[in-house]
C-alpha cells in the first residue's frame, strides 16, 4: 500500500483505539487556529448620550457703592486765620468772647479769643460764616461781628476782623433822702454783671464812675456802702447799646 494509506489507517487506529471524538479534535484544531490569529478586541459597552444640564441663566453684576465709579479724590483742606485790629479787642478780658465758625455740611469750629490770632486748618473748602459772640455761645447771644468767606481747596486766606462796636457806661451815686440829694461818698464799690463778665470800679470824689469796653445786651449794675457803712445798696438793670455810651443814676440809702 502507498505511504498515505497508512497514514490513514493509523490515524484511524489511533481516534478508535483511544476514543477520542473526532469533534472533539476537530474543535480543538479550530481553537489552535483561533489563538495564532491576531488579537481584536472590540469595546462591549456604548457611549451614553451628553447630559443635559441647564444652568439658571447669570444675573448681572451689580456695582456696589463702595465700587460704583472711579473714587472721589478728597478736596485738599482749606486755611483761615483772623486778625482783630484795634485797641478795643484788647479792653476786653481773654475767654470773654467766643468765635464761631459755621461751614459747608454742617461743618462747625468754636474758639475762645485769647491773645494770639486765631487761625484753623484743614478746613472743607466752600463758604464759611464767622461770628464773634460773647461767651460761652448761647442761643440769645447777639453776634459782636459777622462776616462771610470763601475758601478756596489748599488754599490759606486772612481776614481781617474791625474794631467791634462795644458800649460804654457812664453813672453817678447819689443818696437818696428828702430833700437835697447830694452825691454819694469817694470810693463806693461799682460792680457790673454783664454777659462778658463782672466788671469793677469805685466812685469818683463827686459819686461818679464810668466803665468802658462792655458787650452789648443786658446788665445789672450794683453799689454797695460796705459792711462798716451806714449806708444799704442798691441795684439795677440797664441795657448797653453797641457804639453807645450808657447813662445812669443810682439811689443809694442812708
Amino acid at each position: 500500500m502507498g505511504g498515505w494509506f497508512r497514514k490513514v489507517l493509523v490515524f484511524l487506529i489511533l481516534v478508535l483505539g483511544l476514543g477520542i471524538p473526532i469533534g472533539y479534535w476537530v474543535k480543538g484544531e479550530i481553537a489552535r487556529a483561533e489563538s495564532r490569529k491576531p488579537l481584536h478586541t472590540s469595546p462591549s459597552f456604548q457611549v451614553p448620550p451628553p447630559l443635559d444640564v441647564k444652568l439658571p441663566p447669570m444675573e448681572p453684576l451689580r456695582a456696589s457703592p463702595l465700587s460704583a465709579g472711579a473714587p472721589k479724590a478728597r478736596k485738599a483742606g482749606a486755611a483761615l486765620e483772623l486778625a482783630f485790629k484795634g485797641k478795643a479787642w484788647r479792653t476786653l478780658p481773654q475767654g470773654t468772647l467766643t468765635i464761631l465758625l459755621r461751614g459747608p455740611g454742617g461743618a462747625s469750629r468754636a474758639l475762645p479769643l485769647g491773645k494770639s490770632a486765631p487761625a484753623w486748618k484743614d478746613l472743607p473748602p466752600g463758604k464759611w460764616t464767622i461770628l464773634v459772640v460773647p461767651s460761652p455761645p448761647g442761643k440769645g447771644s447777639a453776634p459782636l461781628w459777622k462776616a462771610e468767606v470763601e475758601l478756596p481747596p489748599g488754599e490759606e486766606v486772612q481776614r481781617e476782623v474791625p474794631p467791634p462796636a462795644l458800649a460804654s457806661l457812664e453813672g453817678k451815686v447819689i443818696l437818696a433822702g428828702k430833700g437835697e440829694k447830694p452825691a454819694a461818698p469817694e470810693g463806693l464799690q461799682i460792680r457790673l454783671f454783664t454777659q462778658g463778665g463782672v466788671r469793677t470800679t469805685r466812685t469818683g470824689p463827686d459819686g461818679s464812675f464810668s466803665i468802658e469796653g462792655l458787650l452789648p445786651g443786658k446788665a445789672l449794675l450794683m453799689a454797695a456802702g460796705g459792711p462798716s457803712s451806714a449806708m444799704g445798696g442798691t441795684c439795677q438793670e440797664i441795657i448797653l447799646q453797641g457804639g453807645t455810651r450808657s447813662k445812669v443814676t443810682l439811689e443809694l440809702r442812708r
